[in-house]
């Protein structure tokens, strides 16, 4: 706000001065009317008084250009409030007099023409700026510092880092072994806390290696996200924002199935230095993120295409939506420079990588090949949450909080990509996120008798078994006397003994393939109608095999 208030200042200075002079070539004017004598004689009087003859005829000539204020106001509003007086002296012995259409188009072409030659001069002077000889450095350099200008350093930057965070899922409705959980310290959702804990550290960290650039995929576990989730996100991304550009893909839960409706990103706009694509879009990074390709040569060591291939819902709904996604991939690799390096950011199931076929059967869903996503120096993916190196250039960065039992023991975190602009090399960090611990225990457990001493209550607990009818009560109690001290998830059958048996005969001597298949997915929790497609896939692998 203090720098929009100081070229506002600036620009009201100069205008004052226009205004100033204007007034005193209509003073000239009356002066000739009413003394009925010619402009040069008022001119060669007011000269007598010691003021320039020079800048008198030029505040003369600029009142018979412009002969009303209202027009210099124009002129003022066409040149985004930055016109001078110097400018004006130096273009008006040519003008058209008045407010005529070729007056307009005079000031116009002049504007234009000044405003191009500046560009590629100060473009130039910045570019060559440790090219030039001292004496005449140390004379420019606080003017290109006071016009805005990041000097460079005189050496090209060596490498490139990139914080990839994926699949953050940003939800207050995610349970605590069940059932929501509200944090009293807060107020708020616990697991929405146990998530934000874990962005908080991603950001610190990301800020703490001093990344040139964030990559984001899948903010939100929605498309129309709460106050509370879009505050979290907010929070986060502009203290991100604050040292690097951040490119955010909203993934398939970020989007709205409507591609009528607007992005819900729309409350980020006009926040510096965040750029959001919900289409395949190509953003241009060189110290900072452009989004139309710059009119000067793109394409220097140390600069970087960043193409973001979101999930396919704004575009690939009309035909395979994997096709469309390749052939923007193949559109995205022709955009290329022999310096720049050049990465994708995508949320896609890629084939072969572990829980691929797990979420291609829940989702139904376009799968890409590795061989596909070929050809970037760097390929950052979100979607199956479990960090994974599919080549030496593709990587899962996975989730950085465990949504559900399904991710108990596995590392949670976000990777920073270190790129070499010289050779191209890349380096991988895995960076764990403080992640809430998951841990499933038998419902054995509660026979033993120091068992209450063992419980963690920042862990989030799972128990398992069968117990007969008979242990039920004893379970009850076992179970109060657990939730007292940490959350507890129940998957816990009670069943007669004579029926456990019977169970535990049938398991081990009669049981099919795709009985034992059904009894498992059911367990897990698998829609109903997603099981007969399983079993027809596990029957399929077993006659290929």
């Amino acid at each position: 706000m203090e720098i929009k208030n100081a070229i506002k200042n600036l620009s009201d200075a100069h205008f004052s001065v226009i205004l100033a002079n204007f007034n005193i070539g209509k003073l000239i004017h009356d002066a000739s009317v009413i003394n009925n004598v010619s402009h040069d004689e008022v001119i060669r009087k007011l000269s007598e008084h010691n003021f320039s003859v020079n800048y008198l005829y030029n505040c003369y000539r600029a009142y018979q250009k412009f002969k009303t204020e209202k027009f210099l106001k124009s002129l003022r509003a066409s040149f985004e409030g930055l016109l001078t007086w110097g400018f004006i002296v130096n273009n008006i012995l040519e003008a058209p007099e008045g407010d005529t259409p070729e007056a307009i188009a005079y000031w116009e072409d002049k504007l234009r023409s000044a405003e191009k030659i500046l560009y590629t001069i100060e473009y130039n002077v910045v570019k060559n700026f440790h090219a030039l000889p001292e004496a005449v450095k140390s004379q420019i350099e606080g003017l290109l510092i006071s016009l805005g200008y990041e000097l460079p350093n005189g050496k090209e930057k060596e490498k490139i880092k990139i914080a990839h965070i994926a699949d953050i899922h940003i939800s207050e409705k995610l349970t605590t072994a069940g059932k929501i959980v509200i944090n009293p310290t807060t107020g708020r959702n616990r697991r929405l806390d146990d998530i934000q804990r874990c962005l908080t550290y991603a950001v610190d960290k990301a800020i703490e290696q001093q990344c040139d650039l964030a990559l984001i995929t899948e903010p939100f576990d929605r498309y129309n996200p709460t106050p509370n989730e879009i505050d979290v996100f907010v929070n986060e991304v502009l203290r991100l924002a604050e040292h690097m550009p951040v490119v955010i893909e909203p993934g398939n839960h970020g989007m709205d199935r409507n591609r009528m409706n607007a992005s819900v990103f729309v409350f980020l706009k006009g926040y510096n230095n965040i750029f959001v694509a919900d289409e395949p879009t190509t953003f241009y990074y060189d110290g900072k993120v452009l989004t139309t390709e710059p009119t000067m040569r793109f394409g220097k060591k140390g600069s970087c295409f960043v193409h973001v291939l979101p999930y396919p819902v704004k575009y690939g709904n009309d035909g395979d939506p994997a096709e469309a996604m390749k052939e923007h991939i193949e559109r995205f690799k022709k955009i290329k420079s022999e310096n720049a390096l050049s990465v994708l950011l995508a949320h896609t199931t890629v084939a072969g990588s572990e829980g691929a076929d797990y979420v291609k059967f829940l989702s139904r869903e376009p799968v890409l090949k590795i061989e596909d996503l070929s050809g970037f120096d760097y390929v950052a993916l979100g979607h199956i949450h479990r960090f994974q190196k599919l080549s030496d250039r593709i990587y899962y960065a996975g989730n950085i909080e465990r949504i559900d039992f399904d991710e108990e023991g596995q590392s949670k975190g976000f990777i920073i990509a270190t790129l070499d602009t010289e050779t191209k090399d890349l380096t991988v960090d895995f960076i764990e996120t403080p992640a809430t611990e998951m841990k499933t225990v038998s419902v054995d457990m509660f026979k033993e008798i120091d068992w209450e001493q063992r419980i963690n209550s920042n862990v989030l607990y799972r128990v398992v078994g069968v117990v007969n009818s008979e242990s039920k009560v004893e379970l009850k109690e076992s179970v109060t006397k657990f939730q007292e001290k940490a959350p507890l998830l129940l998957k816990v059958q009670v069943i007669s003994k004579e029926k456990q048996n019977i169970l535990a005969q049938r398991i081990t001597d009669s049981i099919q393939d795709e009985e034992a298949l059904i009894e498992f997915l059911k367990a897990k929790e698998i829609p109903e109608n997603f099981i007969p497609e399983i079993v027809e896939y596990h029957k399929n692998i077993k006659q290929n095999a």
